[in-house]
């Protein structure tokens, strides 16, 4: 397969060292310079970003869209009101935003004649490239991460700009076989959609990890030896069912006094759980790491007896994809007790790497959990069986391949 040139547009994407903001667009473009891509990036500037984000073997490309600096404020994250509505700073700048984003894509695109354009997210990114990839006769490639999709729905302007979107790409790549069916039902042809997981890095998270220790030692107040650790990591908003979470760890603490509870993400809603947390009586069982930087996930997820996902959809239809913390706990040989929605199934194997529940029910969650905690062989194995799956097929080198298989696909008329 010959090497590619490829153009990247996203309105998200790590700004600095440790940053938690879309690690995974950053990985996969790294993962197609390892297979000897040349790989250029274009996404909004913000204010956070620092010298380090620059300094890759992927180009990077920010461009300003605001009068003021601090205006700079779409993407990255803050669009969304709990993922669940656009904020209302929102569309005074997003005109704006999309007018000096197709401009700095197709200023790049004509001087650099990429092989391919592939845009993060439907909406704005997906619309947006697709104008360009248009105008110069470009293939476009798309991913679906989960809010474009929720975003498209909303209303007929956004449906039409996804529809408008889905005719122009050659291949659209989704994690979750639910968003595909959202945007086939938004008019998008089907034969178009293709099921590609996320990925993660072995060399990254993995079960002996240094600073496990010192997450135990700093929340906890005990060794790595003792106590049974609950993880739970993400953004603290309502599709990402940790209600659910602390409705079910009561009988859990009843029943394995020994064990302990981490959420970590920090978020809008953070407040209400601590509050039923308070309400529950459980407070000195769970702990709120608050918002970390994607650095230190490794530590914390090796910290874990457990890692749960128990995500949902929120009262406005928002989903998840495939969060990447099933795989990165996968990878740190952890079992993972999450819900059988979106593209949780295609990663985690119930009775084999983990657990599933259906999603919203407290009480199973309940089960899985004194479940796992009742028998560490079977947390061992399954934690060992999700680390061998991500290293035969869930890791960012196998996903980059089946990106490039895709693109080669168009390009050459290759068989996939």
């Amino acid at each position: 397969m010959a090497a590619l040139k490829i153009l990247v547009l996203t309105h998200c994407y790590p700004r600095y060292a440790g940053d938690s903001c879309a690690p995974f667009v950053k990985d996969l473009n790294e993962a197609h310079v390892r297979a000897g891509c040349a790989v250029r990036v274009i996404a909004p500037y913000d204010t956070d970003y620092s010298a380090d984000a620059f300094a890759h073997a992927v180009e990077l490309n920010t461009y300003r869209y605001a009068p003021r600096e601090h205006w700079h404020l779409l993407g990255y994250s803050r669009t969304l009101d709990r993922d669940v509505r656009l904020k209302s700073f929102v569309w005074p700048l997003a005109p704006l935003l999309v007018v000096a984003g197709v401009r700095a894509l197709f200023k790049r695109a004509k001087q650099w004649r990429p092989d391919v354009i592939h845009a993060h997210w439907a909406l704005p990114s997906g619309w947006m490239a697709s104008l360009v990839a248009k105008r110069l006769n470009i293939p476009l490639f798309m991913t679906l991460h989960g809010s474009d999709v929720f975003v498209a729905e909303r209303n007929a302007v956004f449906r039409m700009l996804a529809r408008q979107t889905g005719q122009v790409a050659q291949r659209i790549t989704s994690c979750s076989p639910e968003l595909a069916q959202r945007l086939i039902a938004l008019g998008v042809p089907e034969r178009k959609l293709v099921l590609v997981p996320n990925g993660t890095d072995p060399s990254s998270f993995y079960a002996n990890h240094p600073e496990a220790g010192s997450w135990r030692t700093r929340w906890l107040g005990v060794s790595t030896e003792s106590a049974r650790l609950i993880v739970a990591l993400g953004r603290c908003v309502p599709k990402k069912g940790f209600d659910q979470l602390v409705a079910a760890l009561p009988e859990v603490f009843s029943r394995y006094p020994d064990s302990r509870c981490i959420i970590a993400g920090g978020g809008p809603d953070e407040s209400l759980l601590r509050a039923s947390v308070a309400a529950a009586g459980i407070s000195s069982f769970v702990h709120f790491a608050g918002a970390i930087e994607h650095s230190a996930v490794p530590g914390l997820l090796a910290a874990a007896d457990i890692v749960v996902v128990p995500s949902v959809r929120d009262e406005a239809g928002n989903i998840d994809g495939l969060p990447v913390v099933v795989l990165e706990a996968m990878s740190a040989a952890k079992p993972v007790v999450a819900t059988a929605l979106a593209g949780i199934p295609l990663a985690v194997e119930h009775g084999v790497t983990g657990l599933l529940c259906a999603p919203g029910d407290s009480a199973a969650l309940t089960y899985a959990l004194n479940t796992l905690l009742s028998d560490d062989s079977m947390c061992r194995e399954m934690g060992n069986r999700g680390r061998a799956k991500v290293l035969e097929s869930l890791n960012w080198d196998a996903i980059s391949a089946r990106h490039r298989e895709l693109y080669s696909a168009v390009l050459y008329g290759d068989a996939i």
